[in-house]
């Protein structure tokens, strides 16, 4: 298949946080339109090619959201210019989409992907098909010897936020992440409350959010605990990256410790731990 040159708006820093109806969306603060090649690929749902563009863009699959949700079902999108959003109201289902955003919200959960909705050169919003298809509950199967993507399952919104988290584990991982990660950059914080899921998987620590939080087996573990900025009300910009968390998205799955070494009271961690990243002021480790 042909190879053409395309200009989208791509996600450059991690902006502002904007809320709607109660749920929230990353707004981007700065974008830089950049230009790259697409690839038409073929797209099979329920059993057939589907009846509208498909482009593999950076690695990533993108889909137009209107013609997308339109093929799931009876739909109404109305679209925001000036904020540069979308918004899919349907049977079931309340999403939100914006240009430049590597998040789209549905049924308030959380569905975060490392590339970013775009608009493309003919005016119309893409999204990557891995978060709109979870947002059906449908399954994403890409085939790289066919260079195709094949859609399975029936189309059915995903269970809301409300019934899908557990409120005392988004609770909790909403204000370490807001004490441990104030001022952080989105992905900073997502990283930290995967440091806290990544212990409660592990058989080293305790098994839940909070007593990973207040473990004190080994002294305290996470400095808001002792200094009692635990307790403080969360940002918005926290609990969803908390949201984010618990819908599975890692930066790291190995990342156990963080430290910021200008604030650390001891350089354990950093002396004795496998070195992993770094994002922000937080140095990550095994």
């Amino acid at each position: 298949m042909a190879l053409v040159l395309v200009c989208m708006v791509l996600l450059a820093n991690a902006g502002a946080l904007a809320a709607s109806a109660a749920e929230y969306y990353i707004q981007p603060s700065v974008s830089s339109r950049v230009c790259a090649q697409y690839e038409e690929i073929p797209i099979t749902v329920f059993g057939r090619t589907a009846d509208f563009d498909a482009y593999l863009i950076n690695g990533t699959t993108y889909v137009p959201l209107r013609s997308f949700c339109e093929r799931m079902g009876a739909c109404k999108v109305s679209y925001d210019a000036k904020a540069r959003s979308a918004t899919v109201s349907a049977d079931g289902l309340s999403l939100t989409a914006a240009d430049g955003s590597r998040l789209i919200m549905a049924n308030g959960r959380a569905l975060y992907h490392d590339a970013p909705t775009v608009i493309l050169d003919d005016n119309r919003m893409y999204v990557p098909i891995r978060p709109i298809a979870k947002a059906y509950s449908l399954s994403v199967d890409w085939s790289s010897q066919t260079r195709s993507v094949t859609l399975s399952g029936w189309p059915k919104p995903i269970l809301n936020g409300d019934f899908y988290y557990d409120q005392d584990e988004l609770y909790w991982l909403g204000k370490i992440i807001s004490a441990e990660a104030r001022g952080e950059s989105f992905l900073g914080q997502v990283a930290v409350g995967n440091v806290v899921l990544n212990r409660v998987a592990s058989e080293t620590y305790p098994d839940t959010v909070y007593s990973v939080i207040f473990d004190r087996r080994y002294g305290v573990q996470f400095a808001p605990v002792s200094n009692g900025s635990i307790y403080l009300a969360p940002t918005q910009s926290a609990l969803l990256a908390a949201r984010v968390c618990l819908e599975g998205y890692t930066v790291s799955d190995d990342a156990l410790f963080f430290i910021e070494p200008s604030k650390a009271a001891s350089l354990w961690v950093s002396e004795n731990r496998p070195y992993l990243f770094t994002i922000g002021a937080h140095y990550f480790f095994e």
